[in-house]
Parts: structure tokens; sequence; C-alpha cells
């Protein structure tokens, strides 16, 4: 069986990292859902914006037909890590 595209996608470090914290995710929520009820618990304000826009991308990178453009790839790569790093500087 062919694997679904975009099943390597980074995003799913920033999900798990999350989840990790302790930033539990309800059965059934949506990932945009799970990130706005959890926004005010996140280190730093902006992270959410970063999330949402690797996000974006990641839901591209899964969903999008015609795929990911190679800069935008690498952007959701090198925005994935940033993201990681403020994920990171929170203390349980």
């Amino acid at each position: 069986a062919a694997a679904w595209p975009g099943t390597d996608s980074p995003f799913y470090r920033v999900e798990q990292a999350l989840l990790s914290k302790g930033y539990d995710r309800f059965e059934g929520e949506t990932l945009v859902a799970w990130l706005l009820r959890i926004k005010t618990y996140l280190p730093d304000p902006e992270l959410t914006d970063r999330i949402m826009g690797v996000l974006a991308l990641h839901y591209r990178y899964r969903f999008d037909p015609l795929g990911l453009p190679v800069d935008a790839r690498e952007r959701l790569i090198r925005e994935t890590d940033t993201i990681l790093s403020g994920i990171g500087s929170r203390t349980s």
C-alpha cells in the first residue's frame, strides 16, 4: 500500500512536543481548535501564530494535490525547528 502524502511532515514533531509538555488534546479535537485552546498557556504569545503558520504549510503538504514547493517545504522544516526551540523553553 502506498503511503499517504505528507505523513513525514515535521509538524508531527510539534504536536508530539506539545503533548509531551502536558498540552493534552481532546479526542476528536481538530489541531486548530486545540492550538486556540492552549495558546494562553504557551511560553510565548507569538508562538501560536508561528504554529498556525506551520500548520497551514503542513495541511498543504498533507492535502494539496499539487504538493508543497521545495521552498515552502524548507520553510516548514525551518519554522518547525524554531517552534520546537520555543516549546522547549517552557518549564513544567
